[in-house]
């Protein structure tokens, strides 16, 4: 579950010229507001397939996950600022408090400002990112004024992530999320249900209680 968590997480190299004209968002954020999202996810994991919900919600500093597993039960809640993460997994009340880029595995991910780059994918279009590496490069997939596609490349490692933004109420919106490792034993597809945009979120939705008898992660 921490590797799905991260997967996510990807951050471009290199930005390609847009071939055609996406709209210029002209958005702006009523202070103390956020966007609340729901996500049909697909998992396939060695051919074993199986489906969940994810709930984002999200604000400019913060981003809060919640990714239902079967009856109900949540099998990963998270809490992520621009400087750390809090991430805790009810079923096997384990939890872990740091960077994300600390739970990477191998050089795959060096360097990349995890966090940051998990709040900006859902403001901004990843060739609007601040944030650059040399590790990953950017593939426009698709740019029109109604929607936009890119592809996220790892280069030392394979990993690849889709993005498909839908522009609505003066900005891109993200609509789709697809994440396929360089073996194909991981696939993932999470696809918007609903959403509502600028609007207020309770407080609650971005707190995060972890048992006192939950064990940490280490990195």
């Amino acid at each position: 579950m921490i590797t799905s968590l991260h997967l996510f997480s990807c951050s471009p190299a290199h930005r390609k010229k847009s071939i055609s004209a996406p709209e210029q968002s002209s958005f702006k954020p009523n202070p103390g507001y956020g966007d609340a999202y729901l996500y049909d996810v697909k998992i396939n994991r060695d051919g074993r397939k199986r489906s969940t919900r994810l709930d984002v919600y999200i604000r400019p500093d913060t981003l809060a996950l919640f990714v239902r597993a079967y009856l109900g039960k949540g099998a990963l809640k998270a809490v992520i600022t621009e400087d750390n993460s809090s991430v805790y997994f009810p079923t096997e009340n384990e939890y872990f408090r740091g960077r994300l880029g600390d739970l990477s595995e191998g050089r795959c991910d060096d360097g990349l400002e995890f966090e940051s780059i998990l709040i900006d994918l859902f403001y901004e279009r990843p060739v609007d990112f601040k944030h650059d590496s040399a590790n990953y490069y950017i593939v426009i997939l698709n740019e029109s004024r109604e929607s936009c596609r890119y592809k996220l490349v790892s280069i030392m490692c394979g990993r690849a992530l889709e993005v498909e933004y839908e522009f609505r109420d003066g900005r891109y919106i993200p609509v789709f999320l697809g994440f396929a490792n360089d073996d194909g034993s991981l696939s993932i597809e999470a696809r918007r249900r609903n959403q509502r945009l600028n609007t207020e979120i309770p407080a609650e939705k971005f707190s995060l209680s972890i048992p006192g008898d939950a064990t940490a992660l280490e990195p």
